[in-house]
This record gives C-alpha cells, structure tokens and sequence, in this order.
C-alpha cells in the first residue's frame, strides 16, 4: 500500500479485473457513457478512436485539453477532477450532452492517486454509474479495472479492446469460487431485486447453481423446447416468458441444473442481466467476497477451409 492510501481502503467490494472482452462489451452496453481524460495520458490516439467510432463525450482533466486539441482532440468539457466527480454523484445531472446522467464513466490517464479518490467517491456516492479505469494499474476502487500491466502488455490489452469491439456477440462465462463463497445468498436476492425473481437458486450446500451458457446451437436447454421461447441474445440465451408454456423440458435437459419453471409458470434462467440496463451482472456486483465472476470473449464464425 503507499502511504497516501494509508486512508483509502477500498473495504469488501473490491475492483474486478476485467479482460478485454468484458471491458469492450461494458463500453458497448453503456447508455450514458464518458470518457474522463487525465494528464498521464500516453495513448491519446487510441482514446481519440474510442471516444469517436463509439461516440462517447469526452472531459479532459488539468492541462491535458491543450494537448488534446493540439492533436486534433476536441474534448466536449474542460472540468476539474473534483468538479466532474461532484457532477457524477449528483442524479439530478443532466451529463455532458444533457441527454441524462451518465452509467458509466471511463477513466484514464489520471493520475493514480487522484483517480482513486475519484473512483472512492464514486463508488460510496454514485451507485447509479458503473466505473472502468483503463489506467496500466489495478484500481481496487473501480467496477472494473484492468490488472497491473507493463508498457507492452498494456498496448496488448488495449488492441484487443478495440478488436472486441467490433464484435457483434458474445461468449459469456460465470463462475462461483468455492473457496471464497460464504454461502451468504446475496448473489440470489440481488436477482430477485433486479429482475422480480431468482434466476439463480442455491445448492442443497447453499452455493449458486449457475447457467453453463452454453453456446445457443448447442444448448440443451434450447433444443427441448418444442415452441423456441429459448432464443439467442446477443451471444446468450434468455426466455421468452410470452411463449414459454411452463412444460419442464429444459429443466429436464439442462446438465447444470440451472434453468428452472417457476411459481409463475414460466422458465427463468441467468443472462448474466444483459436483457436490463445493468452493465455489471447484479450479482457479481453484489458478491461481497468476489466469489461471483464472469467472463466475456468474443465470439467468431468459424471459416471453412479451402481446398
């Protein structure tokens, strides 16, 4: 820890680490997002891509708008560090565009000590934005943040970002640590608070049965239903409660034991929450422990061979 941590202490919910494909599709999902420039900028080029081909506003922290501009730059906003942080707490702001505030906001280039002030801020104080640091050091007090990288692994990472992308969908993953599972069940009540009911139950040993997320032409789930209101999501599989009949065949397939008919009659299962507005899955959000993990890749065609 250095010593100007010696008072920020993230407490229980720490930063996730996030791979490309979980920071692209975060960036894809986002409403509201923003792009927040800091003066360690060092891939300016790169941010300028971003902030355009996803038309993102931009706010440039200090001195660093000059150098913006010089290279063609022009950042929506001018605002101090702790101004734009003040900005993202409040609900009531109506964001850089006036389009409504902000989900997500993206930092990068600030420097450390300060951006994780920030990111504190936000996260006691903004539960209504998600947060990524696109900084080549782990941020504890982000959502998601990516780990500690060197100069060459970093350049990596943000190709990659740009490659995932330009994906049209996804494969999704989730996974639960047993090791670090207290069997608490807030992963479970999260669910139900975001989607009006459990898709995620517990094990007769009180751990989450989670989906497989198999890929949706080989779903099991999918195949036994004889009125397709399993479908394909932008890379997973959700429910279609109007034409789902509550018959039990995908229970029945599922080798995970995951998907299941409900009191209402219908099937439910996890979709790691991408048919809401949520950009993180609720329950990954609520695992206080980081047991509850997700992965996002990207999802190709494969092409025939010739000859």
């Amino acid at each position: 820890m250095r010593a100007y941590q010696s008072a920020n202490v993230p407490g229980p919910h720490v930063g996730k680490v996030a791979s490309s494909g979980i920071i692209a599709n975060a960036i894809k999902k986002a409403m509201r997002p923003v792009l927040i420039i800091g003066s360690d900028i060092k891939h300016l080029d790169w941010m300028r891509s971003l902030a355009e081909e996803m038309d993102i506003p931009t706010v440039a922290t200090a001195h660093i708008a000059g150098a913006m501009r010089e290279n063609g730059f022009n950042p929506d906003r001018v605002l101090g560090a702790i101004e734009i942080t003040n900005l993202l707490e409040s609900p009531k702001w109506t964001g850089i565009r006036g389009e409504g505030q902000h989900d997500l906001a993206i930092f990068a280039g600030v420097k450390y000590y300060l951006e994780a002030q920030m990111l504190s801020a936000l996260k006691n104080f903004a539960p209504h934005i998600t947060t990524i640091t696109l900084s080549p050091g782990y941020q504890p007090n982000a959502d998601l943040s990516i780990p500690n990288l060197n100069e060459g692994e970093f350049d990596e990472l943000l190709a990659k970002v740009t490659d995932a992308l330009s994906i049209e969908s996804f494969r999704y993953s989730q996974t639960v640590n047993l090791i670090k599972c207290t069997e608490c069940g807030d992963c479970v009540l999260a669910c139900e608070k975001e989607h009006g009911i459990a898709r995620i139950r517990l094990s007769e040993k009180q751990v989450p049965v989670l989906c497989l997320h198999c890929l949706p032409d080989k779903a099991k789930c999918a195949a036994a239903c004889e009125v397709d209101a399993i479908r394909d999501e932008s890379g997973i599989l959700v429910v279609d409660s109007e034409l789902c009949t509550g018959c039990g065949a995908c229970e029945e397939a599922c080798p995970a034991g995951h998907i299941y008919v409900g009191s209402d009659g219908v099937a439910h299962k996890c979709t790691l929450c991408v048919d809401s507005e949520r950009i993180i899955p609720a329950c990954v959000t609520a695992c206080r422990d980081g047991a509850m993990m997700y992965g996002v890749t990207e999802k190709r065609k494969k092409t025939a061979k010739k000859g």
